[in-house]
């Protein structure tokens, strides 16, 4: 996907809400791709601007989860130019990023993740086969079309092993993404909604369990992964999960710079 300036995704913005206002980028912005909120005479909408690929596979998605009440954002996809951009209706409450710097508890944080697992086991029990995607398919596939030629040697070598760890073993539809920036709370962080489709595609549970310990503020890793296995009725590989975790963490710091480098670039 191209990157433009903030004015060009405004003006993409105000083609389909022309009369819209206060096109502004949200409190808490993600790394890969440009997102805005814009105020309409309906109400608040989310306009995430994202590669094609990604944008009609999250639609169906979507469409997929409307089905089997899920809570993500119902989508559309809209084009501008060279560019294309998802818009769903904005939902007011605040990230579990937000709660947990807000100071919301570790039983509270706890809870929150039950409530996120519970969703989850929900997602999975949709049936790939009616996970009818033809491109970003599967989640090493998107972690590739976000990350193709953008981070240098670090993140392509990442994204050689991505496949040979996520697409091993049975594949079911789920959120890879499960970070507290990604999660929506009410006052008492109960879960609302589960945002970025981007991170929901076929995986496999223990590689989807990694991903959402990258960012998981808490340090009781097997009390986590006893609840997803008594919710879902399906083991984990425990071992390749928490040696993955600390390869992770070895890389981090390398990988963050390289984010925040690519971040700043889009917000010039």
């Amino acid at each position: 996907m191209s990157k433009h300036s903030d004015e060009f995704y405004t003006s993409a913005i105000k083609t389909v809400f022309p009369t819209s206002w206060d096109v502004r980028r949200p409190n808490v912005c993600g790394v890969t791709y440009p997102v805005f909120l814009a105020d309409t005479p309906n109400g608040t909408v989310v306009c995430k601007f994202n590669d094609t690929d990604i944008l009609f596979k999250n639609h169906k998605v979507s469409n997929l989860a409307q089905l089997y009440d899920i809570p993500v954002p119902r989508t559309r996809v809209r084009a501008y130019l060279d560019t294309w951009f998802e818009t769903y209706t904005y939902c007011p409450d605040k990230t579990l990023h937000e709660r947990i710097k807000a100071n919301a508890t570790d039983a509270q944080i706890f809870n929150a993740y039950k409530q996120i697992i519970d969703i989850q086991n929900r997602i999975s029990q949709i049936g790939t086969d009616e996970f009818k995607a033809d491109k970003a398919r599967f989640m090493s596939d998107v972690f590739a079309i976000q990350h193709h030629n953008r981070f240098g040697k670090i993140s392509y070598a990442y994204s050689m092993l991505h496949p040979m760890f996520s697409r091993t073993g049975t594949m079911r539809l789920l959120h890879n993404d499960l970070n507290p920036k990604n999660i929506l709370a009410d006052n008492n962080c109960q879960v609302s909604r589960l945002i970025d489709l981007d991170g929901i595609a076929l995986c496999n549970d223990s590689f989807s369990v990694l991903m959402m310990f990258r960012a998981y503020p808490l340090n009781n890793h097997n009390e986590i992964m006893d609840y997803y296995e008594d919710t879902t009725e399906r083991l984990l590989n425990r071992r390749t999960i928490m040696s993955g975790l600390e390869i992770l963490r070895r890389i981090r710091k390398p990988l963050q710079c390289l984010n925040k480098s690519f971040l700043g670039d889009m917000q010039r």
